[in-house]
């Protein structure tokens, strides 16, 4: 077999052993504003303190109608790659979306994002820090989103007024 043959070879089975589970999405989120018809999630989720971690019942709905759950890449060997992404889960259905995708902020340190659901189920807060939402991440930055669930849209929490700012800083 030639060099090149073996190369061919090789990059074929790189990509047969390396599971991309993770659909790519990154968040065009918009800054909310003073007439949204979403400023009720914002006010709501804004002010509240962001639980750390993600054990089930952060990740579960107030309703118990959806969750987040969160999906890794796998590399050459079945492991972790770092690159992560949260797809909401209707459980009646089990039907997915895909909502978020994200490096690790620190490789090998594992995901870095809290949630917080809205009481009505329909928002969900993600915060944390990534490297990037593309599987060839950039730089590092921080992030503080407000998805809402019915209309598929999102809000940017993070560069908002000195008061949010302040609130955003203390959580």
């Amino acid at each position: 077999m030639t060099f090149k043959g073996l190369v061919g070879v090789l990059s074929a089975a790189v990509v047969v052993a390396c599971g991309n589970r993770v659909t790519e999405v990154m968040p065009i989120a918009m800054l909310p504003t003073s007439d949204d018809a979403d400023q009720a999630y914002v006010a709501e989720l804004a002010r509240e303190r962001i639980p750390s971690g993600l054990e089930n019942e952060h990740l579960v709905s107030p309703d118990r109608k959806m969750k987040l759950e969160l999906t890794h890449d796998q590399g050459l060997l079945g492991g972790q790659t770092g690159f992560y992404g949260v797809e909401l889960v209707e459980l009646e259905s089990n039907q997915r979306r895909p909502i978020l995708s994200l490096w690790e902020a620190d490789s090998g340190s594992g995901v870095l994002i809290n949630v917080r659901w809205s009481a009505d189920s329909r928002a969900v807060r993600l915060k944390g820090s990534t490297q990037g939402y593309h599987r060839h991440g950039s730089e590092f930055r921080n992030f503080d989103i407000l998805y809402v669930v019915n209309d598929n849209r999102y809000l940017d929490l993070c560069g908002c007024s000195s008061e949010r700012e302040a609130l955003h800083h203390a959580i």
